[in-house]
């Protein structure tokens, strides 16, 4: 009786913890906010678009990368090295602070990647992208996709 009543405390103990977690992993993006949000005044602009529009855009790839790839705790190895997001016209760039090796080019591309799932989705065509420009230390360019059929 004492052994199934220890078992059964275990049991409880183990669902209460595991309920904390995936409350607290619930609630972590919607009371996030973007590390790094771009400031409009900093982004490029095309003739004839409002600048908010453009920072609008930016806003929802830098809240997209947050809330994927950013939680705190969470992070993928890439999100620390993002600085930057700029869009001019159908081009979103990711500036980084990633070394022109072989292996920063693997960040890049999985950054290129994570971006591409949002742009290239059926249900965003309203955001207008279709080229995604991924730089490195020096502005070096790492990583360059054109259109949906092309690849990071």
């Amino acid at each position: 009786m004492g052994r199934l009543l220890r078992i059964g405390c275990l049991g409880l103990v183990a669902i209460l913890v595991l309920l904390l977690i995936v409350g607290t992993l619930a609630r972590a993006p919607d009371e996030a906010t973007p590390a790094r949000a771009p400031d409009e005044a900093t982004l490029p602009r095309e003739p004839g678009e409002p600048a908010n529009q453009q920072a609008s855009r930016a806003a929802i790839i830098a809240d997209h990368l947050h809330s994927n790839f950013g939680i705190p705790g969470y992070e993928t190895s890439w999100y620390r090295f993002i600085r930057k997001i700029e869009v001019l016209g159908s081009q979103v760039t990711i500036r980084t602070t990633i070394y022109p090796d072989a292996e920063g080019r693997r960040y890049a591309t999985s950054i290129c990647a994570a971006v591409s799932g949002l742009i290239f989705a059926k249900d965003r065509k309203d955001l207008g992208l279709d080229t995604i420009v991924v730089t490195g230390q020096g502005d070096q360019v790492l990583v360059r996709r054109s259109g949906v059929g092309g690849r990071c």
